[in-house]
């Protein structure tokens, strides 16, 4: 595998989370993620801006501030991370989970299944 394609690899694994966050949050996301993978030293918001972003073309406090004043949806994240691990790891098994009561995704799912498959999430 060469470098260029770990790279594309890369941007497309990152690029599905960025209709979690507004456009400026994305791209911080995405510096801070790149950051802490090549982070070398403690992975604390401090440690990763040196690699997240060497040139310093944010402020050193839009990183801090990212946590706590960004504007994400958390219930897309999940679903987001949900899918990407289903479709990674799931192979053309199919995983059913049946919920007694859960919410996921932003539902109240009662007496409902997931079914997860390599293709598709559905509401059974």
């Amino acid at each position: 595998m060469n470098a260029t394609s770990i790279i594309s690899t890369w941007t497309e694994l990152i690029q599905q989370f960025f209709p979690v966050f507004t456009v400026p949050g994305a791209q911080i996301f995405i510096r801070l993620i790149t950051g802490w993978i090549l982070c070398t030293t403690r992975r604390t918001v401090t440690g990763i801006i040196p690699f997240a972003d060497p040139l310093s073309l944010r402020a050193h406090d839009a990183y801090h501030r990212f946590f706590p004043d960004a504007r994400w949806s958390m219930t897309k994240l999940w679903q987001t991370v949900t899918i990407i691990l289903v479709r990674t790891f799931c192979g053309n098994t199919i995983i059913t989970l049946a919920l007694v009561r859960a919410i996921s995704f932003g539902l109240i799912l009662e007496g409902k299944t997931l079914q997860f498959s390599r293709n598709d999430i559905a509401l059974l």
